[in-house]
């Protein structure tokens, strides 16, 4: 998908993520590019698993996506993309104590 169907299949969202500052710009590869003050947070791409959907990736880091369901768009790509870096970057919660196989 490229940024000239997204504008035009999804009016609203686009605008509502202009207004929030969200900038969106295409590449030369048909994918639209999602940018928080530059810097990239999410790309929307076609699907490699349903041709003729698109893809939305937030980008955990430049070279990490995060692939949400074929055909989503998040209504807040800045607060998907926190969700997620915390859901993959935070250290894990301690385990509970474990007993070992003989039983201490």
């Amino acid at each position: 998908m490229n940024l000239t169907e997204l504008e035009t299949r999804f009016p609203d969202r686009t605008a509502s993520w202009r207004e929030a500052g969200i900038e969106l710009s295409a590449d030369a590869d048909g994918m639209v590019w999602v940018r928080r003050q530059g810097e990239p947070i999410g790309i929307v791409r076609g699907s490699d698993r349903f041709p003729g959907r698109f893809g939305y990736c937030e980008l955990i880091t430049e070279s990490w996506p995060v692939a949400f369901p074929a055909g989503f768009l998040p209504p807040d790509p800045v607060k998907a993309l926190d969700g997620e870096r915390a859901r993959w970057l935070s250290p894990p919660a301690p385990a509970p104590d474990r007993i070992e196989a003989d039983g201490r």
